[in-house]
């Protein structure tokens, strides 16, 4: 009977101390602290905040050019080899050839050299597939002991630095000769002319050659005239006007007549 008692206190007690144990692991438990997330390094959260700060680069501004149009000057080279010592033979076919491609104004001083820190590509090579375009429609027609290739290499040369340089960043070198390539493709004036019975070989009307291409292209054209060692009055330009656009449109030129004394002009 007592072994009976023993045992049931003894099992008594146990249970007790159990519970009480467990009792107690739950309280350590309650009472321990919730870990709070430990704060980003404050290097990366300063770098963090700029980035998140830092607004995109503002847009390049607008291209605000320093003149009002391009003229493109064609020459007749009948006329051109009047006054000058020409090259010879004038690259086929006989027609205008481009002298330049001008940023001009309409009043006042002309552009000239306007970006003195653009540099002159000595390598042509860049002009790649319109070369051969070049060589035919802007040569250059004065004589000179340097052979064809370099000497129109000359011409585009100085034609860039002169003028062409003040077209910059509107267009980069080889764009700058592209677009008077694709303006003098417009219209071929040698044609015009002769559709209007205008011909070369003879003196015709200033008004008349000033007429026949306004009534083709619908804008007023210039033309230059020159006088040889006999006063001579000779056709020696013919320049149309565009707007300063990266795709020149026409536009009347303001003057029509350069250094032209008399009505009659030798064509």
């Amino acid at each position: 009977m007592k072994s009976i008692i023993l045992s049931f206190v003894v099992c008594v007690l146990f249970h007790c101390s159990v519970l009480a144990a467990n009792e107690s692991r739950i309280r350590v438990r309650a009472s321990a602290p919730t870990p709070f997330p430990q704060p980003l390094d404050e290097s990366y959260s300063s770098d963090l905040k700029k980035a998140k700060r830092t607004p995109p680069p503002p847009p390049p501004p607008p291209y605000i050019p320093n003149f009002d149009i391009f003229m493109l000057s064609e020459t007749w080279p009948a006329a051109f080899c009047k006054i000058n010592t020409c090259a010879s033979p004038i690259p086929a076919p006989i027609k205008f050839k481009i002298h330049g491609l001008w940023p001009s104004n309409i009043t006042g001083q002309q552009p000239e050299q306007c970006s003195p820190g653009i540099t002159v590509p000595t390598d042509i090579g860049i002009l790649g597939s319109i070369l051969n375009k070049l060589n035919s429609n802007w040569p250059s027609l004065i004589d000179s002991k340097d052979l064809i290739v370099i000497r129109n290499n000359k011409l585009w040369q100085h034609e860039w630095k002169k003028h062409g340089s003040c077209s910059y960043p509107l267009f980069t070198f080889r764009e700058y000769f592209e677009t008077g390539l694709n303006l003098y493709a417009k219209h071929d004036l040698m044609a015009i002319l002769a559709r209007e019975g205008i011909k070369p070989g003879k003196f015709v009307s200033k008004v008349d050659i000033v007429d026949a291409i306004y009534k083709h292209i619908n804008f007023k054209p210039q033309i230059r005239c020159a006088q040889d060692t006999r006063n001579t009055n000779y056709l020696y330009e013919i320049r149309l006007c565009f707007t300063v656009s990266k795709t020149p449109q026409y536009v009347n030129c303001t003057a029509q007549y350069i250094n032209c004394a008399i009505d009659q002009v030798y064509y």
